[in-house]
C-alpha cells in the first residue's frame, strides 16, 4: 500500500469512527428533547425551501443564489458533516445546518417546522431517503449520479450495493425526480419503476453571473487546455477510477507541446490528486493548481484555450450506459468562462449538448495524439463566437421559472392528497 492509499484508507477510519462515537450521544440527543435546542421559526413571509444532501454538490449553491433572488423562500441547506463542502456553499443559505448521523438528521429536523418542500440532491440516497420518510412535505429528488448506472443492479462494492436500496425508494417514491441528465431514465429502466414520479429535465445550466468575455488565442501563441473537477491518484482502482486517472493523458499531451492545466475540485481527497503536483514539478507542460472556490473558478478557467473533457470508454469498467448518458457542472464552467469544449465523443449526451451548438470539438481516444495538429488548424474566433451564443441558449436565470413552477404543482398535488 503506498503513501497516498495509506492516507486515504485513515481518513475513512476516521470518518468511521466519529461516527460510531456520536451514534449513542445522538441517540440519547433526539429522545431527551431537551437536548435538542430551539426550534428555527420561518421568517414571516417566507416559504422554508429545505436543499438536503449527504456530499453537497456545487449545484445546489447556484441554484440557491438565483432563488434566493425571487424573494420568496427561505432557503436552508441540511448537509452531513463529512459532506460539507464551503467552497460550494459561499453564502447563497439562509441557514446552513449539518448532521453526524441519523439520529442527529431527526434532531435537526425537529427543529425546522414549517417545511414547504424538501429538494434532495443524490448521490447518496440514504439520508434523503431518512428525510423523505420523516418529514411530512413533498419530496423532490434531483439526480446528477446514478449508481445502477455505473456497475448495474449487482456492483462489485460494497458500498454501491447498500445505496442501491436507498436509490430505488427514492426514485420510487419521490414526488417529483429532477435529471440533471438522461441517467435517471436509466434508473427507472434498471429497477422496473412503474410507475414512475413525474420528471423534469432539467440540465445544469450556465450561471449568467459568472460569464466571462470571449478572448482569443493566447499571446504566447502555445495551446492551453484546462481540465477542472474529481481527479483519481494512481492508488485508485482502474476499474471504477480508471476515467480519472490522467497519468497517460499527460504524456500524450506534453509529446505534442500542449499545455494542460488542471484544477482539483474541492471536493477531492488530497490523496487523490498530491502525486500530480510531483508531476508538474518535472514537465513544463503540465500544470497542477491549487482548487479554487466556485464563485472564482470561471474567472481562472477564462486564462485558457479550451475545457478539457477527456473520459473514455476503455479507461474504465463503467457500464456504457453510464458513459452515455452522464453529465457534469464542468462543461457549463468552461462555456460560462466563454471556452470551446474539447471532449470525448465517449460521453454522448455531453459532447450532444456540445456540439448541437458547435461550441467545440468532439474526439475519440484515437485522436488524442493528433489533437495538437487539429487545434492549430481550428478557426478559434468563429469558434468562441458559437460558444457565446450557445451558453446563451442554456441561461439559468432563462430556466428558473422552470424549477419553481414544479415546486408549486408537487405543493399543490401534496396538499390534496389524504395523508395530510
Amino acid at each position: 500500500m503506498n503513501i497516498a492509499a495509506l492516507k486515504l484508507n485513515l481518513i475513512k477510519v476516521q470518518r468511521r469512527l466519529r461516527l460510531e462515537l456520536s451514534l449513542r450521544w445522538d441517540r440519547l440527543g433526539y429522545r431527551l428533547k431537551a437536548l435538542r435546542g430551539q426550534a428555527w421559526p420561518v421568517p414571516a413571509g417566507k416559504k422554508r425551501l429545505l436543499f438536503m444532501c449527504e456530499l453537497v454538490p456545487a449545484r445546489a449553491g447556484r441554484m440557491a443564489k438565483w432563488l434566493h433572488r425571487l424573494g420568496r423562500y427561505e432557503l436552508v441547506l441540511l448537509c452531513h458533516t463529512d459532506g460539507y463542502v464551503a467552497e460550494f456553499v459561499e453564502g447563497h443559505f439562509d441557514r446552513v445546518v449539518r448532521y453526524r448521523n441519523a439520529w442527529h438528521l431527526r434532531s435537526q429536523l425537529e427543529r425546522l417546522p414549517d417545511i414547504y418542500l424538501v429538494h434532495s440532491f443524490a448521490p447518496k440516497c440514504e439520508y434523503p431517503d431518512l428525510v423523505r420518510q420523516t418529514v411530512d412535505a413533498p419530496f423532490l429528488l434531483d439526480m446528477q449520479d446514478v449508481i445502477v448506472t455505473y456497475h448495474g443492479l449487482e456492483p462489485p462494492y460494497a458500498w454501491a450495493r447498500k445505496e442501491l436500496q436507498y436509490e430505488r425508494r427514492c426514485l420510487a417514491e419521490a414526488d417529483a425526480v429532477i435529471g440533471q441528465s438522461l441517467e435517471p431514465r436509466v434508473g427507472f429502466q434498471r429497477y422496473a419503476i412503474h410507475p414512475r414520479p413525474r420528471t423534469l429535465f432539467f440540465p445544469l445550466y450556465c450561471d449568467d453571473d459568472t460569464w466571462q468575455p470571449l478572448s482569443g488565442p493566447r499571446p504566447d501563441g502555445e495551446i492551453h487546455l484546462v481540465y477542472a473537477g474529481g481527479l483519481a491518484g494512481s492508488h485508485r482502482d482502474r476499474r471504477q477510477f480508471g476515467i480519472l486517472q490522467f497519468h497517460p493523458l499527460i504524456e500524450l499531451l506534453s509529446a505534442q507541446q500542449i499545455h494542460f492545466h488542471v484544477y482539483p475540485s474541492p471536493s477531492t481527497l488530497p490523496p487523490d490528486y498530491e502525486e500530480y503536483y510531483a508531476i508538474a514539478r518535472r514537465n513544463p507542460y503540465f500544470h497542477m493548481h491549487r482548487p479554487v472556490s466556485h464563485g472564482d473558478l470561471t474567472r481562472e478557467l477564462a486564462q485558457y484555450d479550451y475545457g478539457f473533457l477527456p473520459f473514455f470508454r476503455e479507461d474504465s469498467d463503467l457500464k456504457q450506459e453510464k458513459m452515455t448518458y452522464s453529465t457534469s457542472l464542468k462543461l457549463f464552467n468552461f462555456l460560462e468562462a466563454g471556452l470551446p469544449v474539447v471532449i470525448s465523443r465517449d460521453i454522448h449526451y455531453q459532447a450532444w449538448m456540445v456540439m448541437r451548438g458547435g461550441a467545440g470539438i468532439a474526439i475519440g481516444k484515437e485522436d488524442v495524439g493528433t489533437l495538437g495538429a487539429r487545434l492549430r488548424a481550428t478557426d478559434y474566433p468563429a469558434l468562441t463566437a458559437r460558444v457565446d451564443r450557445h451558453r446563451r441558449y442554456l441561461a439559468l436565470s432563462q430556466q428558473l421559472h422552470r424549477l419553481t413552477r414544479l415546486y408549486d404543482e408537487v405543493v399543490a398535488i401534496h396538499s390534496q392528497s389524504p395523508s395530510v
